[in-house]
């Protein structure tokens, strides 16, 4: 069975930072979130959405089978093969979120924990679950 979490991090600039996973023993996913607030820029909502698998996925003709994207990955504490999208978070979750420049932009409560535990469970049937490990 996977564990689902969440954790409000320090981020850069002592913003907070926002943070979900789903893992099991062959992989992980997790969408991370904060507010980036650039001199000249409007406060936006940023993030990611990343996969780490626990052996190196067969389906992808990127990565190096010897050779893992972290020795040791703080999510499956062990090495992983990792790969992400931010435009798909900026495109089909950051709209969702509270404004980026409300009094409550960092309220876990207000933040739209039905999606993301669905994009979370979706991007783990579909990137992890479904990964075939190299042939040896």
């Amino acid at each position: 069975m996977a564990e689902t979490g969440y954790e409000q991090q320090e981020g850069w600039g002592g913003k907070p930072s926002h943070v979900w996973w789903i893992k099991d023993e062959r992989g992980a996913v997790h969408i991370w979130a904060r507010v980036s607030h650039l001199t000249g820029y409007p406060s936006e909502w940023i993030g990611g959405v990343e996969c780490h698998w626990a052996n190196c996925p067969e389906s992808s003709g990127w990565f190096d089978p010897s050779s893992p994207s972290q020795t040791e990955c703080w999510l499956l504490k062990g090495p992983c093969w990792h790969d992400g999208s931010s435009l798909y978070f900026r495109e089909r979750i950051a709209l969702f979120f509270p404004h980026p420049e409300s009094d409550y932009r960092n309220d876990p409560e207000r933040f739209p924990v039905a999606l993301i535990e669905h994009e979370l469970r979706s991007w783990h049937a579909d990137k992890i679950a479904a990964s075939k490990e190299p042939a040896a």
